[in-house]
């Protein structure tokens, strides 16, 4: 019994390693259509984009900022809502938690991600908070789509992150 502990302690944290995702796989595409989507540009500029103070080091995601903050703007830029001056909406995004079952990784065949990003959104005329909550969203990657653990979670996170990001874009054409 001694030595199980130590060896699943072992594989628990070798679990846990993770390749940091890919900032264009985070990307809404232009191809979707967003609730909400008019003809209307939006005229967003993307402000300070970071992470939260809560984060659990054994079972958090590797993302870091600037691939967070490229993904947004690019995510508005694709359907022409990025203000290419006189923006009407500034939107600020903090991080607060991406979390994947460790359960999942060791015995599981889907990883499934969680995210959770909190956005506040300002209407740069006047100042005024339009919108300041956090959004959740999953992601799930298969193993008959991604053979290693590392990768599932990596793709899982990305799809998290996209899916997070378009109902950002559905609440910012609800405006």
């Amino acid at each position: 019994m001694k030595r199980v502990v130590p060896g699943l302690l072992l594989v628990a944290l070798l679990a846990g390693c993770q390749a940091p995702v890919r900032m264009s796989n985070m990307i809404v595409p232009d191809t979707e259509r967003i609730a909400g989507q008019t003809g209307r540009p939006l005229a967003v500029e993307v402000g300070s984009v970071g992470r939260g103070s809560s984060w659990n080091v054994l079972n958090q995601v590797q993302v870091a900022d600037l691939d967070l903050r490229e993904a947004l703007i690019n995510s508005l830029a694709v359907r022409g809502a990025l203000a290419a001056s006189q923006p009407r909406y500034r939107v600020d995004a903090e991080l607060l938690r991406t979390t994947r079952g460790l359960q999942e990784i060791l015995m599981g065949l889907n990883v499934t991600a969680e995210v959770e990003i909190r956005y506040l959104v300002t209407d740069t005329a006047t100042g005024a908070v339009v919108f300041s909550r956090p959004i959740v969203s999953t992601g799930t990657a298969s193993s008959s789509d991604y053979f290693s653990p590392t990768e599932r979670t990596r793709v899982a996170t990305e799809r998290a992150i996209q899916d997070n990001m378009r109902k950002l874009l559905a609440e910012l054409y609800g405006f």
